[in-house]
């Protein structure tokens, strides 16, 4: 069974690969439209995977308080 905790690992684990290709591309496209993809693109992504990560930590605490409270 993945748990919420895997996903968010998972996650962590693309963007930094993610991070890692854009480091790569970056050497080599260093125009405006580099700046504008980064902008657009990557940018929101990594804004967005904070909040996820933010929120799947406030899940697990939910679901973990839930389980502690059924018996």
């Amino acid at each position: 069974m993945t748990t919420a905790h895997d996903s968010v690992n998972e996650l962590v684990q693309q963007l930094r690969l993610l991070h890692s290709q854009w480091q790569e591309t970056e050497v080599l496209w260093q125009d405006e439209k580099a700046q504008q993809f980064l902008r657009d693109y990557l940018a929101p992504i990594a804004e967005l995977h904070r909040a996820t990560c933010n929120s799947s930590a406030r899940l697990a605490d939910v679901i973990a308080h839930a389980r502690r409270s059924c018996p």
